[in-house]
């Protein structure tokens, strides 16, 4: 069984293949992933988990569930509900992190956008918070 992974403004999901993004498009769609195959994920700016649960919602099953997350409250959340998942740190500490990027089937994330908002004064990029996109491309 194939899916189509979600795409938004705010948040991306990105097939990986053999560990590097990959835009490869079925007729102009979104890319299939085999949702019957257990999937290595890595989830940056996670927050509470909930690209989980919207993988368990549309059927995948999950391997190995990595996230990068700062939050100390998100993570709770995330500990409760999901005690497995790999917590990895700052995504500023990246290149630090101890896993096989090769093994990524699927990267999601929806870097902070605080900075481009009325409560962030619309600082745009000159806010720390939403400089962080630059990590996540």
């Amino acid at each position: 069984m194939y899916t189509r992974i979600c795409r938004s403004p705010s948040f991306v999901i990105r097939y990986m293949k053999n560990g590097a993004p990959t835009n490869e498009v079925n007729e102009g769609q979104l890319p299939l992933v085999d949702s019957s195959a257990k999937q290595e994920v890595l989830s940056l700016f996670d927050g509470i988990c909930t690209c989980m649960y919207s993988l368990l919602q549309a059927g995948f099953e999950v391997e190995n569930y990595y996230a990068s997350e700062i939050e100390e409250s998100s993570i709770q959340i995330t500990r409760y509900n999901y005690p497995n998942v790999i917590q990895l740190g700052s995504i500023e500490a990246w290149e630090t992190w101890n896993i096989d990027w090769s093994s990524i089937d699927i990267l999601a994330g929806g870097s902070p956008c605080t900075g481009f908002s009325m409560a962030g004064k619309r600082l745009n990029f000159n806010d720390p918070r939403s400089a962080l996109f630059f990590q996540y491309v």
